[in-house]
Parts: C-alpha cells; sequence; structure tokens
C-alpha cells in the first residue's frame, strides 16, 4: 500500500528499516483491532452442561486469566499426604512462604488474575470466597470489620452437575471464560460422567493390536469434555499422584487437547516430592501464556501451505 512504501538507501535497504520492528525481529507483538480478537464457537446441539444464560456469540474481549485449584479430598489422597502438600504448594504460590531450608519465597501468582477452589470425592465442593460484611463497628482511630467465614457449598448430584452460585466463586470475578484448570488427583475416578471401572487385563494385551487401546481413553467423555474446554479457551494440567491403577490414558486426554501439563507423581512421598511438585506449579503459574488465539496465515502467490487435520489450529 502507498502507506507502507519507503525509499531504498544505496544497500536496497528501506530507509526506515530500523523503525520498523516487523523488519528486525522474528517475533513481533502487536496491539490488534476487534476484528482480530478470537470469536466464540458455535453453540452445540447438545451441551454437556445446563446454563440459563443466553449462548455467547460475536467476539471475545480480551480479559485476564482465571485460575481454578480442584482438590481430591478422597481417603486415599489425605492418607498419602498428597491433599496437604497440593494445598501448601497453592498457598505459597498465593502469598509466598519459606521452604524446607527456611529460605523465603515470593508470592508469584499474577496480581491481575483471580482463582477459585474446588474440592471433589464422591460429592463437588464449591467455596464462596467473596468478602461479605457483616457490621462495622467505629472506635477510636481504626474500624472493626467482621466478616463471614468462606460458605462451601456441597453439589451431590454428579450425573448433572450445577455451579451453585454466580458470585463469589471467583475472588475477581470476571464475565468471560478462558483460563486454566489445575486438577489434583490421587484415585481413579469411579463415579459421574466419565467414571472408570477396574483395571484391564493389559497381560492379555500386550503384543497384540490392543496394546494400542492402553494408551486411548476408554470412555469418549473424556475426549468431550477436553474439546468443550479448548472451545472456551480453558487449559486443564493434571497433577496425577495415584497409588494403585490410574487410567491416565484417558484422564490425560483433557491435558493433550486443552494445551495443559500432565504432572505425574506414582507413590508419592510428601519429603521427596514436595519440592518437585511446587517446582513445576510455580513455572505452570509464571511461564508466559496465553488463550482465546487466533491464527491467520498471510502467503504470496508463490508460496503453497499444507494443513492436516493432524494440526489443531
Amino acid at each position: 500500500s502507498a502507506e507502507y512504501f519507503c525509499n531504498l538507501d544505496a544497500n536496497l535497504m528501506r530507509l526506515d528499516y530500523r523503525q520498523r520492528p516487523e523488519l528486525m525481529k522474528g517475533t513481533v507483538d502487536f496491539v490488534v483491532p476487534e476484528e482480530y480478537w478470537a470469536i466464540n464457537p458455535p453453540q452445540r446441539l447438545v451441551l454437556p452442561y445446563y446454563t440459563h444464560q443466553p449462548p455467547r456469540t460475536g467476539s471475545r474481549p480480551p480479559e485476564p486469566m482465571r485460575y481454578i485449584f480442584a482438590f481430591d479430598v478422597s481417603y486415599e489422597a489425605v492418607q498419602l499426604g498428597f491433599l496437604r502438600s497440593a494445598c501448601a504448594c497453592v498457598s505459597r504460590i498465593l502469598f509466598g512462604g519459606t521452604d524446607a531450608d527456611g529460605a523465603s519465597l515470593d508470592a508469584c501468582f499474577p496480581p491481575e488474575c483471580s482463582v477459585a477452589f474446588l474440592t471433589y470425592d464422591s460429592t463437588i465442593h464449591f467455596y464462596d470466597l467473596s468478602v461479605r460484611l457483616c457490621h462495622s463497628v467505629r472506635a477510636v482511630g481504626f474500624i472493626s470489620i467482621q466478616t463471614d467465614p468462606v460458605r462451601m457449598l456441597v453439589v451431590s448430584d454428579i450425573e448433572e452437575v450445577f455451579v451453585p452460585l454466580q458470585r463469589g466463586l471467583f475472588v475477581n470475578p470476571v464475565q468471560r471464560l478462558g483460563g486454566q484448570v489445575f486438577v489434583f488427583s490421587g484415585t481413579i475416578p469411579t463415579v459421574g460422567i466419565g467414571q472408570l471401572k477396574g483395571q484391564p487385563n493389559e497381560t492379555d494385551l500386550l503384543d497384540t493390536d490392543k496394546e494400542r487401546g492402553l494408551y486411548q481413553p476408554r470412555d469418549n467423555a473424556w475426549i468431550e469434555i477436553g474439546q468443550d474446554c479448548a472451545a472456551d479457551g480453558i487449559g486443564v494440567h493434571m497433577i496425577l499422584a495415584p497409588i494403585k491403577y490410574m487410567d491416565v490414558g484417558s484422564i490425560g486426554v483433557v491435558a493433550s487437547l486443552t494445551g495443559g501439563d500432565l504432572l505425574y507423581h506414582p507413590r508419592y512421598d510428601p519429603m521427596r516430592d514436595e519440592v518437585v511438585l511446587e517446582s513445576q506449579l510455580r513455572r505452570l503459574v509464571r511461564r508466559m501464556q496465553g488463550y482465546n488465539c487466533v491464527m491467520r496465515i498471510r502467503s504470496s502467490h508463490g508460496a503453497f501451505l499444507f494443513i492436516t487435520s493432524s494440526l489443531p489450529l
């Protein structure tokens, strides 16, 4: 275009070469207008959940990322010490603290992001994190404010799960989807959608054509969960610490489809593995990441672009 035109110097280089980062750098970030924002996917005919809110249409405005930490509070996770380690690591990520050697650790949670907590065993537990002021008493030189404790709301219907509150689930709630979910699990899911029953007889499958099935989901519900999360811009990280068989081939597909990480700690020992677990969690929280991305490729008439179905663009 005429706006992009520029004369050349004696070396046949543009005179504004030094003033244009896109001509000097391999990767350049631009603040783009709304027409470049990600678009909400079309609504499916059958949804895996029920909502009274109207379907989201149009573009998705950029918003700070939201984080959900889901903790396994089953008997096995508590006895193993995995629950205590997970809570301690997340607490130090959010608020800082000290490590095993007494060294100070800074909080590394992004200040502009919001956080929510879930716990689960045979039921799902939601927590109202909103601050509700009961009353304030003005005294000499200060104001005493009393607040309600955090409320736990238990959802026992795991076949048709619903969120029991709209406000207070996140500390700093935002209006749009997008973010990350950290799932801490120590046992195989045996109830609800995607339940997995028993361990397959691996001896009969080894060295046969059916052996590949050990690395694939046994229930398509896990694939649908991953696809739904990916469509809404949600990445799921699976942190697994089993003491017995856990179908990683089924559970782990959610992390694969959503761009999340799968962290595997078999026979979890808090004294040995908690340092590694916290280091992994800090890396996941602190690294550069994004969601709701749009990929647009421009090429000249002489370039050819081949896209196969194995590339999830």
